[in-house]
């Protein structure tokens, strides 16, 4: 009879690209500006409904729909507000000696990442809404085909106009040491 040593099961280190990156968080208000547009059509057609129940029911009932309506908002608000808390929670990115990382996702977990031998293009976007909240939204354009975007926003602008800055200077070749800021260009006058 033999006795076997305890076994022990191989603990699966993360992958060389992602090992020792230093993770950053967007702004918080991200999960709000991403998904505004859909959080006002559910607000629109709640309340819209309601107030046609309201106006069939008569002036009577009128003060109890409105405070149905009330605590009805107040609960979708709640919900939206613990949503957004909890998508901002779960992004993050990463820049890394070859890659630019971002993990987003709350059910569905995406995991992208943007090789700096393949980037084509960097650019600082500003919806309207982001624009009210100063800030931008960083896209870096990857050679390789359908979907080779990687979004990372929202940031406050000088952050993604710094963040850039650092992602080309790795695209070119410049090694920074964590921390260290990238040179940046002066800007370009055009003069009319």
């Amino acid at each position: 009879m033999s006795v076997a040593g305890p076994e022990t099961t191989p603990v699966t280190a993360p992958p060389e690209s992602e090992a020792g990156l230093s993770w950053r968080r967007m702004h918080p208000v991200t999960p709000v500006v991403r998904g505004w547009a859909v959080i006002v059509a559910l607000l629109f057609v709640g309340l819209n409904n309601v107030g046609e129940d309201i106006g069939e029911a008569g002036e009577a009932v009128q003060d109890v729909g409105l405070g149905i309506v009330a605590l009805v908002l107040a609960g979708v608000l709640l919900v939206v507000f613990a949503y957004c808390a909890l998508a901002w929670r779960m992004m993050r990115y990463a820049v890394g000696p070859d890659a630019v990382h971002l993990h987003k996702g709350i059910l569905f977990r995406q995991q992208r990442q943007a090789r700096l031998d393949r980037v084509q293009a960097i650019d600082v976007v500003q919806p309207v809404l982001a624009r009210i909240f100063q800030l931008g939204e960083l896209r870096i354009e990857v050679a390789g085909g359908a979907d080779s975007t990687v979004a990372i926003g929202f940031l406050k602008i000088d952050e993604a106009n710094a963040l850039r800055a650092e992602i080309l200077a790795r695209a070119a070749g410049v090694d920074l040491v964590d921390g260290e800021a990238a040179p940046v260009a002066p800007e370009e006058t055009v003069l009319d």
